[in-house]
């Protein structure tokens, strides 16, 4: 009886059902990646199977912005749109110390999502949950680019392609403090599931004998990436 007298609003809230809101957020991308290990470096048709041991990637974290419009169909369940500025991963490398290489290149990309979102709590209350599922997609805002590291240990103009994820699972917990009926703050954490590849293709060729040379052959390494995404922001209801 207290804490619904402490978490209900001064006033009757007006309902949610049929109306829009706009969220502005900011905050960071905790990003996280691994692989099996990256594949064994060598000329075209000499290069052993298997991975280099102890070779692995990590990615770098990133501040991004979002812009989140939603549509209330009901009072508890809305739809809405994750839409932010690009985030900016920095791909680095364990185990390729020996070739002078701990930095592979980045990568700039969004990840526009759709969710199902729902508000448990009674429109009227200050304190407003939220619990978000959804689906997104991998769209690149810049070519990928290979490290000065990386050309300098594989050639000029090596190329790096990290391949797009097409279907990322997204999940997301929130929660808002209503201001007044049309204004909130809110604090939350979105999480990314995401696998895709990355491919390097070196430009450099090695010497296997007197005037014979090979060039290095190309090699492609699966990824898992997680990103957690932790925001603050405001929200206004129209």
């Amino acid at each position: 009886m207290a804490f619904t007298a402490f978490a209900s609003a001064a006033q009757a809230a007006e309902g949610r059902a049929g109306k829009f809101s706009l969220s502005l957020r900011a905050g960071n991308l905790f990003g996280s990646a691994s692989t099996d290990g990256i594949p064994n470096i060598g000329p075209v048709g000499f290069t052993p199977e298997g991975f280099i041991p102890g070779s692995d990637i990590d990615v770098d974290d990133s501040v991004i912005v979002t812009f989140i419009p939603s549509y209330h169909f009901s009072e508890h369940f809305a739809v809405d749109m994750f839409v932010a500025t690009p985030a900016f991963m920095g791909i680095t490398g364990k185990g390729l110390e020996g070739f002078g290489v701990t930095d592979i290149g980045k990568i700039e990309y969004i990840v526009p999502t759709v969710y199902l979102t729902t508000y448990p709590a009674p429109v009227d209350w200050k304190l407003q949950p939220t619990f978000s599922v959804g689906f997104g997609t991998m769209i690149k805002t810049a070519d990928d680019k290979a490290s000065g590291q990386v050309e300098a240990a594989l050639g000029q103009g090596t190329e790096l392609s990290v391949a797009r994820d097409k279907f990322i699972p997204s999940a997301r917990a929130g929660l808002d403090y209503m201001l007044n009926d049309r204004w909130s703050f809110g604090v939350h954490a979105t999480m990314f599931w995401g696998k895709t590849g990355a491919t390097i293709s070196p430009t450099a060729e090695i010497p296997l004998g007197p005037d014979i040379t090979a060039p290095l052959g190309s090699f492609t390494t699966d990824i898992k990436i997680d990103a957690l995404v932790i925001q603050s922001g405001i929200t206004y209801r129209f």
